[in-house]
């Protein structure tokens, strides 16, 4: 069985998307069936179509239903809708996903609560995200410090996230920087430029938009040789280098065993037997 995955790109988004990197190319790295759609490839010689985030331009509305034509005509092919982040808090993105999601023969994303709101109207599964640990070239040198350096990292309509960690910052008189992006950046350069500090702050606040992340910026930065706080108590105890070296050895080690893509692979593979009948 061969497997084609269209990445969000398709819908126009920056080519640096970090989902696309993640979700597509990096799974399909490490999944020998499967591709990364080029525009070259024979739809005919694919039996699953993996539209990664990708449903909202012309090109991939096309050929979602092109596709859900050929196997309602009795091909043996199947289509799969992979959703990386809450498009649908947007009332646009949810009429589109309405519309659309019943052309889908069953849907994948990376968190539980993303899982069971696809599950309200197919088929849903878990496919975590996971890391390639050789796309990280730069790595941060460990600093035997107790004034360590802070950033967090992101979209600048994410930066709510840090109103639950800027407490501890007061607290204990501590200062970060604060990288805001508007587009994706090359994932080289993300990494360098967090592998300059110590800690990374991902605090991941129980509450939309925030609840439905994915953890992998967490995974980048451990495969980085980057510490990571969540939360206030965890950002205190990183500042003695004893215990952000400790969660440096576990992060990595958790990178190794269960946070690779390769694991991805394996979720992707277990969910095809169980939807495809192989």
């Amino acid at each position: 069985m061969r497997v084609l995955f269209f990445p969000c790109t398709l819908d126009g988004l920056a080519k640096h998307s970090g989902s696309r990197l993640i979700r597509c190319e990096w799974v399909a790295k490490y999944w020998e069936e499967a591709e990364v759609y080029d525009g070259t490839q024979r739809l005919r010689d694919f039996q699953l179509f993996v539209f990664q985030k990708a449903y909202l331009g012309h090109t991939s509305q096309k050929l979602i239903r092109q596709l859900a034509r050929w196997r309602d005509e009795g091909r043996p092919i199947a289509l799969a809708f992979d959703l990386c982040d809450p498009d649908f808090l947007g009332p646009h993105y949810l009429r589109v996903l309405m519309e659309l999601l019943p052309l889908f023969d069953f849907a994948t994303a990376p968190t539980t609560p993303l899982v069971e709101w696809l599950a309200q109207w197919l088929p849903a599964y878990e496919v975590p995200d996971g890391v390639d640990t050789e796309a990280i070239t730069v790595h941060h040198e460990f600093r035997e410090t107790r004034n360590p350096s802070i950033v967090w990292m992101g979209y600048k309509g994410n930066a709510g996230a840090l109103l639950e960690i800027s407490q501890t910052m007061q607290d204990e008189g501590l200062t970060g920087d604060t990288v805001t992006v508007s587009s994706p950046m090359p994932f080289e350069a993300f990494v360098a430029q967090m592998a300059e500090y110590d800690i990374l702050l991902n605090p991941r606040p129980p509450r939309p938009p925030f609840l439905y992340k994915s953890d992998n910026k967490t995974l980048v930065a451990w495969a980085a040789g980057v510490a990571v706080a969540c939360d206030g108590p965890e950002l205190r105890q990183l500042l003695l280098p004893k215990f952000r070296r400790e969660h440096l050895a576990l992060g990595r080690g958790y990178v190794e065993r269960g946070g690779h893509v390769r694991e991805s692979v394996m979720a992707w593979q277990d969910v095809v037997r169980q939807e495809m009948e192989l």
